[in-house]
């Protein structure tokens, strides 16, 4: 087993992971799901856990070693983290704002 490899696939799997979510939530049909709230194109967790798994998985297949699956845990760890800090707000910026407050309504006439 080559400790080596494990560590390199879990750390280009933990940088990939994340720009992947955002680039598959950035299609059209899937930007309706994540709006909509739609699992698990809408939930980082989930999305993190498969995609690192797909990635993990085709990489172990591509180099016919299974050892590399041992890499899925940390780089899932890593690939969340990642993707949480890419999706948080600008620093300095407050609350959202309060939408305006509708137009009184007005007695009908009669």
């Amino acid at each position: 087993m080559n400790w080596i490899s494990i560590l390199a696939t879990a750390l280009v799997v933990a940088l990939t992971v994340p720009g992947f979510v955002r680039a598959i939530r950035a299609l059209p049909r899937v930007d309706g799901w994540v709006m909509a709230g739609v699992k698990p194109w809408a939930c980082d967790i989930c999305m993190c856990f498969w995609s690192t798994g797909l990635w993990v998985s085709a990489l172990a297949y591509l180099e016919a070693d299974a050892h590399l699956l041992l890499a899925a845990g940390p780089a899932y760890t890593v690939a969340l983290n990642v993707l949480e800090y890419m999706q948080r707000p600008p620093a300095g910026s407050g609350p959202p704002a309060e939408p305006p407050a509708p137009p009184p309504a007005e007695p009908p006439e009669g």
